[in-house]
C-alpha cells in the first residue's frame, strides 16, 4: 500500500501498519526525528560495558553478540508514556516503559 516513506523508519509493524491506514496524518516526518526518537527506549538489563567487546591483541571493538540478538528483538524495545499520551492510536501496538 503507497505511504510516507518516513513510516518505514518505525520499528514496530503494527505500528506502521496503523499509520499507513491513517494515512501518515497522525504523525508528521519532524515528529519522529529527534523528538519522538528520545521516547524510544531500549530495554538493555546488563551494564553499558557489555555493549562491546573488545579484542586486545588486534584493539578491534565490535559489538557484543548479546547486544546484538537483544537490539533485534521488538520485544525489548518501548515507546515511554509521553508517546501514547501524545499519540494516543498508538496505545496496545507497542510496549510501553512506565
Amino acid at each position: 500500500m503507497p505511504h510516507e516513506m518516513w513510516i518505514d523508519l518505525i520499528p514496530w509493524p503494527e505500528v506502521r501498519d496503523v499509520l499507513i491506514r491513517q494515512g501518515g496524518n497522525v504523525v508528521q516526518l519532524c515528529d519522529i526525528s529527534v523528538g519522538f526518537a528520545a521516547l524510544v527506549t531500549l530495554d538493555w538489563p546488563y551494564s553499558p560495558a557489555d555493549l562491546i567487546d573488545h579484542d586486545p591483541w588486534t584493539n578491534v571493538v565490535t559489538l557484543n553478540p548479546l547486544f546484538e540478538r537483544h537490539v533485534l528483538t521488538l520485544e525489548n524495545w518501548s515507546l515511554q508514556l509521553q508517546a501514547i499520551r501524545q499519540y494516543p492510536i498508538l496505545a496496545g501496538h507497542v510496549r510501553v516503559a512506565w
